[in-house]
């Protein structure tokens, strides 16, 4: 039997990681003496928050269907 409130919960675990990088995006970007290794950081931050997004958008889109 399906757990109703699961879609629920999955999508208020991705916003919450959404949140997550979100913050760790902006602090990074605030820092404007990025070192090398910060900005490597910065990129796989940003490809991070990119796939979270999507992945809360088809997530929506399935359950929409």
């Amino acid at each position: 039997m399906k757990n109703p409130n699961a879609n629920d919960e999955m999508k208020k675990i991705m916003a919450k990681m959404l949140i997550r990088v979100l913050t760790w995006f902006e602090r990074i970007q605030r820092n404007e003496n990025l070192r090398m290794d910060q900005r490597a950081e910065f990129y796989i931050v940003h490809l991070l928050k990119e796939r979270i997004a999507r992945s809360i958008e088809t997530l929506e889109d399935t359950l929409s269907d």
